[in-house]
């Protein structure tokens, strides 16, 4: 079976208003159910108290007709014959003498009867008898004509459910229509104020859901128009090397295109793996290796950015004290560290220091890294995507410090940019993880 052909039964079974017409029809069904078998007993034992009357009052006409000179007690004209009620002696009865007055049950010709056995005033026992047979007959006839418009009600009753129960779902329905007719460029707000109570909570927190995704759009849009244009340029200045070079007079020329070329193609190669970086970071990518500690990661990093350093005559310090040996993830802590590192001896010039400190605060792992280069005069907009501070002439793609907010963000750690107090001037870059 297909996918087309599976689609109307799972829709069926996942449809709110069937189910919530099929769960309040059950509960319905139950209820009325237990109703009119409560309905039958009750009907039932009142025709049989009734019958119980009938024949209390049939006897008590017989005892008042039975005076001197009156008619055999055996020959009362009765008008029902249908519900076979008899009046007799106690003794044609065959009943023994200890027979009590009043209503009971006894075996009369083989047969179960209801009796009620009362005294005249000349002493005769009368006995006026109905056949439990008959009596459950006529029992039952009457309670389900009593439960029987019950029952004739219960299919209207659940047609009823059914109306009532689409039209209080009509809204949801009429949302899902209004949300399947969007444009997929469409995410403008829903209107909240005309949704019943019930969906405006939903209808709130799918517009907010629009609004994420129309920031996450409009983010990823400028992301690609930046690193288009990032690209193109040391692209376009490769492309120019490499014209140079074909057309230079002597080997010399070309040896120094090409490490004009060489250098323009490690610039490229760096911005390109920070763009995956920062899509990785962006993406929250789960790193599958266990985590290391702090001091092992933070060896590592120190031993890629070490060309770095010798190059730039930078000095680093490092001080992890008691965070030394906290587990951390690799790939987030070691792509915050090599960023922060590379920034710090790209911006803070030849022969400056950058101090790399760790210590531990209620729990948590506070990693500060502090250079004494030229500070932060903006530290939220450099947090940017290709965001630089103005007037900076150091060659770099503005990604770095981007990287390190989405992966702190990632950890659920925060991350400050503040003015250094251990230099005269520069910035500390404060990482609580």
């Amino acid at each position: 079976m297909d996918r087309d052909q599976r689609r109307p039964e799972a829709m069926t079974r996942r449809s709110l208003t069937r189910r919530m017409s099929l769960l309040v029809a059950l509960v319905t069904i139950v209820m009325a159910s237990a109703a009119g078998v409560g309905a039958y007993v009750q009907a039932l034992q009142g025709a049989r108290n009734l019958q119980d009357d009938v024949l209390a009052q049939v006897a008590s006409i017989a005892a008042a007709t039975t005076t001197p000179g009156a008619i055999p007690v055996d020959e009362i004209p009765l008008g029902d014959t249908s519900s076979d009620i008899d009046v007799t002696t106690l003794a044609k009865a065959a009943l023994p003498r200890s027979t009590p007055n009043g209503i009971g049950t006894a075996q009369i010709g083989g047969q179960p009867r209801r009796i009620f056995v009362v005294t005249t005033s000349t002493g005769t026992r009368v006995v006026v008898s109905q056949s439990v047979e008959v009596r459950d007959q006529i029992a039952r006839t009457t309670a389900l004509a009593t439960t029987f418009p019950l029952l004739l009600l219960l299919p209207a009753l659940l047609l009823a459910i059914y109306l009532v129960v689409r039209n209080v779902m009509r809204p949801v329905n009429e949302l899902a229509k209004q949300v399947n007719s969007r444009d997929a460029t469409d995410l403008s707000p829903l209107d909240v104020q005309q949704a019943p109570d019930e969906l405006r909570g939903f209808i709130i927190a799918l517009n907010s859901q629009f609004d994420r995704v129309d920031a996450a759009v409009t983010h990823e849009r400028l992301f690609i128009a930046a690193a288009a244009h990032e690209l193109r340029t040391p692209l376009t200045a490769m492309s120019l090397q490499l014209e140079r070079a074909a057309i230079a007079p002597d080997s010399s020329h070309v040896r120094e295109r090409l490490d004009e070329l060489k250098g323009g193609m490690e610039r490229s190669r760096h911005l390109i793996n920070q763009l995956l970086d920062l899509a990785q970071a962006q993406a929250g990518t789960t790193d599958p290796r266990p985590e290391q500690t702090l001091k092992t990661i933070v060896r590592h990093v120190a031993g890629d950015i070490l060309p770095l350093l010798d190059g730039s005559q930078v000095d680093l310090d490092v001080d992890l004290t008691d965070a030394a040996h906290e587990n951390l993830p690799v790939a987030a802590t070691t792509s915050i560290l090599r960023n922060l590192l590379d920034n710090a001896v790209r911006y803070s010039g030849t022969g400056t220091q950058i101090r790399l400190s760790a210590h531990l605060v209620a729990g948590r792992v506070t990693i500060s890294i502090d250079d004494n280069g030229p500070g932060i005069a903006s530290p939220e907009a450099v947090l940017r995507p290709f965001a630089r501070e103005a007037g900076q002439d150091t060659q770099g793609s503005g990604l770095g410090l981007a990287i390190v907010s989405e992966q702190v963000r990632h950890l659920h750690g925060r991350l400050e940019l503040l003015p250094t107090t251990r230099f005269p001037h520069g910035t500390e870059a404060r990482i609580t993880l």
